[in-house]
């Protein structure tokens, strides 16, 4: 009979690695490639899995950006919420 530490019990729960070409996923970090809007290459978007978020943006009709904060990936945007984000001055919501 052998022992097992808290060390093999989380390495038990852990998600077999995932290494696609666009796609690794391994000791608790996502990265993706995915399209830089800023130019006509590629960027490589790395997430901590422990720190998943959404990011809330608003552009006036010109298309600058008049405000950018994160969210939880839970957030859901709708009327309500997207007026009550603009009401307190583009301020990150609760």
């Amino acid at each position: 009979m052998t022992r097992t530490t808290a060390n093999d019990a989380i390495a038990a729960d852990a998600p077999d690695p995932i290494r696609e070409p666009r796609l690794w996923c391994d000791n608790g970090w996502t990265a993706r490639v995915v399209k830089n809007e800023d130019d006509e290459g590629w960027a490589v978007e790395m997430i901590l899995d422990d720190d998943r978020h959404a990011l809330l943006a608003a552009h006036d009709a010109a298309g600058e950006e008049l405000a950018r904060v994160r969210v939880s990936s839970g957030f859901k945007l709708n009327k309500a919420t997207a007026s009550a984000w603009i009401d307190a001055d583009f301020r990150r919501p609760d």
